[in-house]
């Protein structure tokens, strides 16, 4: 199994890469999702044609209601999905960054071809929250049921701007204060993470990119519930523990996640303990 022998993202670019040069076969990373292992990958290398229509079936089995993920990199989620009720189905949906109205727009045809009517389990990621926060709208304009709108670590844009774009002073003060609260062990994580971070080549253009789709994004109120998973580690929940999701929803459930914002789904122990507290919720 691709995952079981320490198989990650950068692995798996290097052997969609091979797997093109030998087999002249064009596929992309999510294929690990569905073909782990060498016996399910090789008859969709053999395949004439190969169909990726961004809909990964991590788990179609289940006698639950399916959970649906959208996601713009589908490894982030390669640990949680290990710690999750074998009885509930998992659908990962990829989507390409655009604005959010248009993603949402796409991954609700994706959806509706696994699961044709409500209500729908929803969740995102960071930025993909204000994804799933607008698919939410517009299934809620379509008169269907939305029963579980998670949002992992996703504040409001306003709040992004308050705490990104504060003054030097402000910014030092809030990881001051988030820093002190942490045990040991917490403290030297945190710093490791975030120098990791902000050391990749790719944080400062990804830190363009995603200023630019929050602030293009126009939130507006909701009649449901959000369910909020925050990281302990950050500092969006000093400035206001809802995120600021309090403004435009009825009621915000929030649950505190160990880690920074990367590492609630990067760590195994983080993951597990998230897979926990979101299969509680998608039981109530």
């Amino acid at each position: 199994n691709f995952f079981d022998l320490g198989g990650n993202s950068l692995m798996a670019t290097s052997m969609v890469a091979q797997i093109e040069q030998v087999f002249h076969k064009n596929l992309n990373q999510a294929v690990f999702f569905q073909a782990s292992t060498i016996q399910l990958l090789a008859p969709i290398i053999s395949e004439e044609e190969t169909h990726q229509d961004n809909v990964i079936r991590i788990n179609p089995n289940g006698y639950k209601h399916p959970l649906f993920i959208v996601a713009n990199k589908i490894f982030l989620f390669q640990e949680i999905i290990k710690f999750l009720d074998k009885e509930q189905p998992v659908y990962i949906i990829l989507e390409e960054l655009e604005k959010a109205p248009e993603m949402a727009s796409h991954a609700i045809a994706k959806i509706r071809k696994v699961k044709p009517q409500g209500p729908y389990n929803l969740i995102g990621y960071s930025y993909e929250g204000l994804v799933v926060y607008e698919i939410a709208q517009q299934l809620d304009a379509q008169n269907e049921k939305v029963n579980f709108l998670g949002m992992l670590d996703t504040p409001t844009p306003d709040i992004e701007n308050k705490v990104e774009k504060g003054t030097l002073f402000n910014k030092i003060s809030q990881l001051i204060k988030r820093f002190f609260g942490l045990s040991w062990k917490e403290k030297i994580n945190f710093l490791r993470e975030r120098i990791e971070y902000r050391l990749d080549p790719s944080f400062k253009p990804l830190m363009l990119t995603l200023e630019k789709f929050m602030n293009e994004y126009d939130v507006k109120a909701y009649s449901g519930k959000i369910t909020l998973f925050s990281a302990v580690s950050e500092c969006y929940g000093l400035e206001d523990i809802s995120f600021g999701w309090n403004k435009w929803v009825p009621e915000v459930e929030v649950h505190k996640i160990p880690g920074t914002h990367r590492s609630i789904l990067l760590k195994p122990e983080n993951a597990k303990y998230f897979a926990k507290q979101l299969e509680a919720c998608l039981e109530q």
